[in-house]
């Protein structure tokens, strides 16, 4: 209900919500896979994606969850390379395999930037590379260009 300035009100319908906007990408935030084993870590990214930049987010511990996890419909998947078990490199190989008309864009997130490690990257299909020691300015950029369509970084 709306009360207007003189006193009248009026009644409002209430929102509602149907299943398309829900899963279109334009009706809604940004909803990002995070692919991190480092509870520390976990905790600062969904500082900086959740409450700073307002996107919808899902975590997951290994890269087993990250490939069980990957079809459910993300705008975004945040893979730390240095997983336990199967790595993020491998997770990637195994999600791009797995569901190769799925294109939604992977960013390697990684505290080893080398060029080794970053071409490994690139091959196996990841988007674009974050090293966990780049600003944070440079962190919401590659995220918002990717999420954007921007080229890999």
């Amino acid at each position: 209900m709306l009360v207007l300035s003189n006193h009248q009100k009026i009644k409002t319908p209430p929102v509602t919500y149907f299943d398309d906007e829900l899963n279109d990408p334009l009706a809604r935030a940004p909803k990002i896979l995070l692919v991190e084993d480092s509870l520390i870590i976990q905790i600062a990214m969904l500082g900086i994606l959740q409450e700073h930049s307002g996107y919808i987010v899902d975590v997951a511990n290994t890269g087993e969850e990250a490939v069980t996890l990957f079809p459910k419909g993300f705008d975004l998947a945040i893979m730390d390379v240095g997983l336990p078990g199967i790595d993020g490199i491998e997770a990637t190989k195994k999600i791009r395999e797995l569901y190769p008309l799925n294109s939604t864009p992977i960013v390697a997130h990684t505290a080893h930037g080398d060029e080794v490690i970053r071409k490994k990257c690139f091959d196996v299909g990841m988007t674009a590379f974050i090293s966990k020691g780049d600003s944070l300015e440079f962190f919401n950029q590659v995220i918002a260009d990717v999420i954007g369509g921007g080229v890999a970084v």
